[in-house]
């Protein structure tokens, strides 16, 4: 039994003897090590702690860099100098991935030099960094997203496409959510460098593979959209179009409907009615998206004299047609009471005759500026014209005033 104990303990002749036991014991120490049992001086929190509190920062070697790194990043017109700059950042950064402290009281300081620094090099080096500083140190990173999303409005082409290709990694990755932001990314697919509108329509469509990741966030875009001075109508009509085609997936496009038809209710504005009309008519109807569109026919009941938003009702109407000629569900009946319900907004007016419904929709011209100008100018000459009486003849349409207004129709 005493050999077999032996044997157990020491399975091999070479731990036998001087040498062999000592290298008994070390095998010995690390299968404790291995089921948990670590020396005091080695375990994960000794470590952790080390790395929080003595390696960059406190009396660590590294730490007696922190000043110099510091100061070359906080005085860029002192230290004007683009690979000395990027030195730094890089160091900065890299310094920030070791300490969890260390990140949080610099990460202004990295963000701040994002925006501020005169060098596309530099920009791009903190971009790269912040993607592994996200995944680092999450809860530090994420509240400072928005200023990534930033720049993507960067004058520079180069900056714009590093930080898009930054945010595409991290949301296909899951590394930041998918929120009101991404309407930002969808701006890109109107940017003025085709790279990058090649490289945006290729993310939303790896987004739109990923389980409800592109339908949940459409009503999103949308109202980022209308809401943005630099985005003209007919490049939102051309976003949402291709977005619009990417949604594969029926078994979504009622719960879509109901969130676009409840953004009528939202607005008073006429454009943006006729904008949420638009983006009903893109909708692949099936009969349950067809019956969420009559039950939400309260919302918009009010806005079918519209003649461009009562055309967009008929070309819903429409495509459900094409859809049964091409051998799909029947939704006949459903289009049949879609259409009833539209015409009896029309069927009586106030003197009790029989309204039709309202012209075919023309296309909308923008508001020129010379109009507005001469609009002004109509309103300058009057006010320096009239006075007192003047004005009350003007009001009452004398003919002061007009030889003047058929000078300016000539």
């Amino acid at each position: 039994m005493a050999n077999n104990n032996n044997s157990h303990s020491f399975p091999h002749k070479s731990l036998r003897g001087p040498k062999g036991l000592l290298f008994g014991v070390i095998v010995g120490r690390k299968r404790a090590c291995w089921r948990g049992h670590w020396p005091r001086t080695r375990t994960p929190k000794f470590i952790l702690n080390v790395l929080e509190n003595q390696t960059v920062s406190g009396s660590g070697a590294l730490a007696k860099m922190e000043s110099l790194i510091k100061g070359i990043c906080k005085r860029p017109d002192v230290y004007d100098d683009v690979m000395l700059q990027g030195a730094a950042v890089m160091a900065l950064s890299r310094y920030m991935l070791v300490s969890s402290k260390f990140c949080e009281q610099n990460v202004q300081l990295l963000f701040t030099i994002l925006e501020k620094t005169a060098y596309p090099e530099v920009k791009c080096s903190i971009l790269v960094q912040v993607s592994d500083l996200l995944r680092r140190f999450p809860n530090v990173i994420e509240p400072w997203t928005p200023r990534i999303y930033q720049r993507l409005r960067d004058p520079l082409t180069l900056v714009r496409q590093a930080t898009f290709f930054t945010l595409a990694e991290l949301v296909l990755s899951d590394m930041i959510r998918v929120h009101s932001h991404i309407s930002e990314m969808a701006c890109r697919m109107v940017d003025e460098d085709e790279g990058i509108r090649r490289l945006c329509k290729t993310f939303f469509a790896e987004l739109s593979r990923k389980e409800t990741g592109l339908y949940s966030t459409l009503p999103d875009i949308f109202s980022h959209l209308v809401e943005a001075d630099s985005i003209s109508d007919e490049q939102m009509r051309e976003i949402m179009r291709f977005l619009f085609g990417l949604v594969s997936d029926t078994k979504h496009v009622g719960n879509l409907v109901d969130r676009f038809c409840g953004k009528f209710k939202l607005t008073e504005d006429a454009d943006q009615h006729r904008a949420i009309a638009y983006c009903l008519t893109l909708i692949q109807y099936n009969d349950k998206a067809l019956k969420n569109l009559i039950e939400n026919f309260p919302t918009y009941k009010h806005l079918v004299h519209d003649p461009e938003i009562y055309g967009h009702m008929k070309a819903v109407m429409q495509s459900c047609n094409r859809q049964q000629q091409q051998g799909k569900k029947d939704l006949k009946e459903l289009v049949a009471e879609l259409e009833k319900s539209i015409r009896s907004v029309f069927e009586v007016c106030e003197d009790g005759e029989a309204m039709g419904p309202p012209p075919v929709p023309q296309p909308r011209k923008k508001k020129t500026k010379k109009k507005s100008t001469r609009r002004k100018r109509d309103s300058d000459s009057e006010e320096e014209d009239d006075d007192g009486e003047g004005a009350e003849e003007s009001a009452a349409g004398t003919p002061s005033t007009r030889p003047n207004r058929r000078r300016r129709q000539k």
